[in-house]
């Protein structure tokens, strides 16, 4: 089953993923803000390094998200006809 496939049986899939896009944004500004300074903050619990490290990982499943609904436009290629035609 392809995507476009998917989408014509199930019209919730794009709405789905737009939705969870969406809240991996709101829990990346979440992270950012609970972020220790860069320099100067505690060593113990939620740092900067973690935090950054844990934005960069939710910006990439957003990324993989966005990549997900681009296929979604695309074309699939279809196969040349045999014998081919002059």
């Amino acid at each position: 089953m392809s995507f476009r496939t998917a989408v014509r049986q199930s019209n919730v899939l794009p709405v789905a993923t737009v939705g969870a896009a969406a809240w991996l944004g709101l829990t990346v500004l979440q992270v950012v803000g609970t972020m220790d300074p860069l320099w100067g903050g505690e060593s113990v619990g939620q740092t900067a390094v973690t935090g950054l490290v844990g934005a960069l990982v939710i910006a990439l499943s957003i990324g993989m998200l966005l990549v997900f609904l681009g296929e979604l436009g695309h074309s699939s290629p279809k196969p040349q006809t045999w014998p081919p035609e002059e």
